[in-house]
């Protein structure tokens, strides 16, 4: 029996290594140069089993594989070890996101179909269950997977290729318990992040508060996992919260990073949701829908600098820019578009990150030109 490895809400534009583990882009009209002929023409009936929400074949997907042929039947480890090499990979997307912006995506742009067929006629649809597995033999042309909306909304799927070799390498080279602390904290961030209205926000919170501790390896409690995180993520030029100008604060906080005042109240928070106190009266500075979005950009940035202190990945001028501007954010009304907004990517997020960046290169200019001078 064969076996095809679809991700169909993936639009790629170009194909991607995740270790030994391909990741390359089926477009309607495009020649797939990886396998012949024959063998594509197998693919692409297969894939017309998933539709666009107008209810056609979608255009553009993506197929994963390891080396070798395309369509074999995968060992079980092989099966896990893809399904791990492809949440790298949805992680490094979601790292890309520019907030504000054109570029986005979401895990659900990342979900995996496994079909195992013997021709193109009829395929086996394989479903989980508590108590095992179900095993559904489809007709091929009478089967039909519908995109998510919220998958559909997304036009072009991006990775970060140099966050995805670092991740890589890292799984390749760290200690054993070492990764299964960062694949658990990425696999926990991924699922919170996959934008499906059905998924109560307090369950994303959960899920992205127990991803900053396991990435930090801190004791669960808040204290421990804010100073873990204050530590790691490290503004130019850092704020504290007697400051602070927009947010009302606690004069007890006021000697306290903003960052860690943040980070503080959203695992405090993650205390009441995971026992079942969903309307919590807990004092907050920070609204659960601001909360989940600056989760949405402080987790990544501190796996990269994580990444950074092991030697596997390099800071960019873009990553420096929204480590220095997002204490700036945490103190901003940032879910409001600006009374001067002048296009649809003006957003204040997207000014904090041009002023700081602009700041750091004119101090970077200014360092070289007065060490040419010695």
């Amino acid at each position: 029996m064969s076996m095809l490895h679809l991700l169909p809400w993936c639009n790629l534009t170009k194909p991607y290594n995740i270790g030994d583990l391909r990741l390359v882009p089926l477009v309607s009209g495009k020649q797939l140069a990886v396998v012949s002929t024959e063998v594509e023409r197998s693919i692409r009936q297969l894939a017309s089993a998933y539709r666009s929400l107008d209810g056609m074949p979608v255009s553009r997907c993506a197929m994963a594989y390891f080396e070798g042929d395309p369509m074999r039947e995968l060992a079980p480890d092989e099966i896990r070890e893809s399904s791990e090499l492809i949440q790298l990979a949805c992680f490094a997307s979601l790292a890309a996101r520019r907030f504000f912006r054109d570029t986005y995506s979401n895990s659900t742009c990342f979900t995996r179909y496994v079909q195992r067929f013997q021709d193109t006629r009829s395929i086996a649809v394989q479903t989980r269950r508590r108590d095992g597995y179900s095993l559904d033999g489809r007709v091929l042309p009478q089967t039909v997977f519908g995109i998510p909306p919220h998958a559909a909304s997304v036009r072009e799927v991006k990775i970060d290729d140099t966050l995805l070799a670092a991740l890589v390498a890292h799984r390749r080279e760290a200690k054993a318990g070492e990764w299964a602390r960062y694949e658990n904290a990425i696999d926990l961030f991924n699922f919170a992040n996959s934008d499906d209205e059905n998924v109560p926000f307090h369950v994303e919170w959960v899920m992205l508060a127990a991803a900053f501790q396991r990435l930090t390896g801190a004791a669960s409690d808040a204290d421990a996992v804010a100073t873990a995180f204050e530590a790691v993520v490290v503004p130019e030029n850092p704020r504290f919260v007697r400051d602070v100008r927009f947010r009302r604060t606690s004069a007890t906080a006021a000697n306290r990073s903003l960052r860690s005042a943040w980070m503080r109240e959203f695992y405090s928070l993650r205390g009441e949701y995971a026992h079942g106190r969903i309307a919590t009266n807990r004092p907050h500075l920070w609204e659960p829908i601001e909360r989940l979005l600056l989760s949405a950009i402080a987790f990544p940035l501190l796996a990269k600098q994580m990444l950074a202190k092991s030697s596997r990945y390099g800071f960019t001028d873009d990553d420096w820019s929204q480590v220095d501007a997002f204490e700036a954010l945490l103190d901003s009304d940032f879910m409001r578009e600006p009374s001067d907004q002048a296009h649809g990517s003006d957003w204040i997020w997207t000014r904090l990150q041009s002023d700081v960046h602009g700041a750091r290169r004119l101090r970077r200019f200014i360092k070289e030109r007065l060490k040419m001078r010695v």
